[in-house]
Protein backbone atom coordinates (compact mmCIF):
# COMPACT_ATOMS: atom_id res chain seq x y z
CA UNK A 1 0.00 0.00 0.00
CA UNK A 2 2.90 2.56 1.08
CA UNK A 3 4.28 2.18 -2.54
CA UNK A 4 1.58 2.64 -4.62
CA UNK A 5 0.42 5.33 -2.00
CA UNK A 6 4.24 6.80 -2.80
CA UNK A 7 3.68 6.00 -7.06
CA UNK A 8 0.92 7.96 -7.03
CA UNK A 9 1.67 11.21 -5.17
CA UNK A 10 1.99 14.61 -6.47
CA UNK A 11 5.55 14.07 -6.19
CA UNK A 12 5.95 10.67 -7.80
CA UNK A 13 3.84 11.62 -10.78
CA UNK A 14 4.83 14.90 -11.57
CA UNK A 15 8.54 13.49 -12.78
CA UNK A 16 7.26 9.99 -14.23
CA UNK A 17 7.98 11.30 -17.37
CA UNK A 18 11.71 13.33 -16.72
CA UNK A 19 12.16 10.01 -15.04
CA UNK A 20 10.15 6.58 -16.94
CA UNK A 21 9.14 8.10 -20.11
CA UNK A 22 5.82 8.01 -18.74
CA UNK A 23 2.58 9.66 -18.64
CA UNK A 24 0.92 11.01 -14.94
CA UNK A 25 -2.05 9.02 -13.91
CA UNK A 26 -3.58 12.50 -11.78
CA UNK A 27 -5.53 14.74 -13.74
CA UNK A 28 -4.51 17.61 -11.54
CA UNK A 29 -0.47 16.83 -12.37
CA UNK A 30 1.20 18.40 -15.21
CA UNK A 31 4.76 18.27 -15.99
CA UNK A 32 6.56 20.63 -17.82
CA UNK A 33 9.60 18.54 -19.04
CA UNK A 34 10.34 17.87 -22.75
CA UNK A 35 9.79 13.99 -22.73
CA UNK A 36 5.98 14.78 -21.59
CA UNK A 37 5.71 17.68 -24.39
CA UNK A 38 6.44 15.17 -26.54
CA UNK A 39 4.07 12.50 -25.55
CA UNK A 40 1.35 15.08 -25.05
CA UNK A 41 2.09 15.95 -28.73
CA UNK A 42 2.26 12.24 -29.68
CA UNK A 43 -1.55 11.50 -28.37
CA UNK A 44 -3.02 14.51 -30.27
CA UNK A 45 -5.96 13.05 -32.10
CA UNK A 46 -6.03 10.40 -29.83
CA UNK A 47 -9.56 8.73 -29.21
CA UNK A 48 -9.05 6.85 -25.71
CA UNK A 49 -11.42 4.54 -25.09
CA UNK A 50 -13.20 2.68 -22.28
CA UNK A 51 -14.52 -0.22 -22.11
CA UNK A 52 -17.81 -0.83 -20.78
CA UNK A 53 -16.76 -3.57 -17.96
CA UNK A 54 -20.12 -4.65 -16.83
CA UNK A 55 -20.80 -5.55 -19.87
CA UNK A 56 -17.75 -7.53 -20.28
CA UNK A 57 -18.23 -9.30 -17.26
CA UNK A 58 -21.17 -10.30 -18.20
CA UNK A 59 -20.25 -12.22 -21.41
CA UNK A 60 -16.71 -13.37 -19.66
CA UNK A 61 -18.05 -16.68 -19.74
CA UNK A 62 -19.08 -16.56 -23.32
CA UNK A 63 -15.68 -15.23 -24.46
CA UNK A 64 -13.69 -17.93 -22.12
CA UNK A 65 -15.94 -20.58 -24.15
CA UNK A 66 -15.03 -19.10 -27.12
CA UNK A 67 -11.75 -18.67 -26.88
CA UNK A 68 -11.17 -22.44 -25.27
CA UNK A 69 -12.68 -23.57 -28.84
CA UNK A 70 -10.81 -21.27 -31.05
CA UNK A 71 -7.43 -22.37 -29.30
CA UNK A 72 -8.20 -25.88 -27.85
CA UNK A 73 -7.79 -25.30 -24.82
Amino acid sequence: KKLIDFLLSKEAQSSISSVALGMPARKDVKPDDANFAKAQEAMKGVTIWSPNWDDALSKLPDYVKRWNEATGS
